[in-house]
Order: C-alpha cells, then sequence, then structure tokens
C-alpha cells in the first residue's frame, strides 16, 4: 500500500515539473519572440510612409521683403496709400508661381498674420497690403495656400535699391493640410488600396507634439492584438492654408 502511494506521489510530482517546464517554455517564447511586439525598423513600414509622402507632399518656397524704415517720406505715403508696390524682376519665377503652376501666393507679416496681396503680370508688379509697424514681409508660395486678394490699385511705388531689399529663396518640404484632411475624409477602404498591397492593412494616427492631441486617426481601433504588427512613429511639418506650420508625430502601424 505505502508503495502504491508512493509511486502516486512521484507521479503527481512528475507531473507538477513538467507543468513548470512547459509554462517557463511558453513564458520564454513569448518573451524572446513575441507575436504582439510592435518592431519599428520594417521595410514593410517605411514603404507605407513613402506612400503617405506621395499623397500629401507639398514643396513652399518663400522669400522675405523688408521695407526701408529709416525713410520717414516713404514710410508715410505707404501708410496713407494703405499698400505698396515694387517690381518683382525674376522673383514669381523663382518661387515657381507662374500663372498656370497651380500654386498660389500668399504674403504674412513676422507674427504669421496674412495680408492682402496681388501679383499683377502685365507690369509685373506685386502689391502688398501694408500693416503699421511691419516693415517685414514674408510672400509664401505654394499649391493650395488660401488667397488674400487686394483691390487697392493705388498703392506706393518702391524703388529697389532704396526703399526695399529683397532675401533668398528658401524652400522646405511639408505635408499639404488640405490633402491631409482629405484623406483621412475618405473611407478606410479607399485608402488602403493606396497605401498597402493587396491583403495587408494599416493604420495612422496624426498626434500634436505638444499635447500628444489627436488630430487625424484612421483604422486605429482595428490594431490587432494577436499577429506581428510593425509600427513607427515619425516627425513631419503639416503646412496649412494661411501658410504656418505645425509639427506632429505620425504613427503608422501595418500588419
Amino acid at each position: 500500500m505505502r508503495s502504491i502511494l508512493k509511486k502516486r506521489g512521484q507521479a503527481h510530482l512528475e507531473m507538477i515539473i513538467s507543468f513548470v517546464i512547459f509554462v517557463g517554455f511558453i513564458f520564454f517564447i513569448f518573451y524572446f519572440f513575441n507575436p504582439l511586439k510592435k518592431t519599428s525598423d520594417s521595410g514593410f513600414v517605411n514603404s507605407v510612409f513613402v506612400n503617405l509622402e506621395k499623397e500629401f507632399s507639398v514643396h513652399e518656397k518663400s522669400i522675405s521683403v523688408m521695407i526701408n524704415d529709416s525713410n520717414a517720406d516713404l514710410i508715410g505715403n505707404i501708410e496713407n496709400k494703405g499698400c505698396f508696390k515694387f517690381d518683382v524682376g525674376d522673383l514669381i519665377e523663382d518661387l515657381s508661381c507662374q500663372s498656370g503652376s497651380g500654386r498660389n501666393i500668399l504674403v504674412s507679416v513676422r507674427d504669421g498674420t496674412n495680408v492682402e496681396s496681388k501679383f499683377q503680370g502685365d507690369d509685373n508688379n506685386l502689391k502688398i497690403q501694408f500693416v503699421a509697424q511691419n516693415y517685414f514681409y514674408t510672400v509664401h508660395c505654394a499649391e493650395d495656400l488660401t488667397l488674400k486678394d487686394l483691390n487697392n490699385g493705388n498703392c506706393e511705388n518702391l524703388n529697389k535699391e532704396s526703399d526695399y531689399s529683397i532675401g533668398i529663396v528658401t524652400e522646405k518640404d511639408y505635408w499639404n493640410n488640405k490633402s491631409v484632411t482629405e484623406f483621412f475624409s475618405q473611407s478606410y477602404e479607399n485608402a488602403r488600396g493606396k497605401i498597402v498591397p493587396q491583403g495587408s492593412d494599416f493604420a495612422v494616427s496624426v498626434r500634436k507634439v505638444a499635447d500628444d492631441g489627436e488630430i487625424f486617426k484612421m483604422n486605429t481601433d482595428k490594431i490587432p492584438r494577436t499577429i506581428e504588427v510593425f509600427a513607427k512613429t515619425i516627425s513631419v511639418e503639416i503646412l496649412h492654408q494661411d501658410a504656418s506650420a505645425e509639427r506632429v508625430k505620425v504613427i503608422i502601424s501595418v500588419w
């Protein structure tokens, strides 16, 4: 009888040891080969980012215009007329903003406030609304900028040598806010065919850098928990229609 009990006890002990080994093996597998672990260095997720770039990319060119504020008579004339104009020379071509280019001109003062402007191709003049105490203006050119058309025809004419100076053209690539908004307004099924190959899925979340607030999202509630998911966070700048730029972080998940 004791022999039988001893054998039963040994069997129970062997079962417990086997169970512990089995659980330890499963833990080892999940620890080192976790199917739920998100990866950040996959070529797959990089290709999704490239496809998003193609959808959203916009190239902005800008140049600064500085009025000579030491000329009191000039400033007085500009203030009385409410606007100024100057011959842009090759400036419009330098900004790639020729007629038919699909790109718009928008002018802002130093704090980013937009002002009215108008390019007249017949006399090659750019007219700009004058804002009191503002002598520095930036001329932006890009797709989908919101035009603020100047209707005032009697603007003070500036002479380049003495009345104003022009900076150099600067260029930068952004994500176009209008394109981004339109993309996230469509259905996931329509977007999927543009971004990932057939049989694959993706999710995107666009968040503010300052407070992590979500601005746009697509399919984020469908990210699976039981298969491998590749993910990457990328920082980009979005160009708004008022020529202001906002840095955001884009979280891309693919599976």
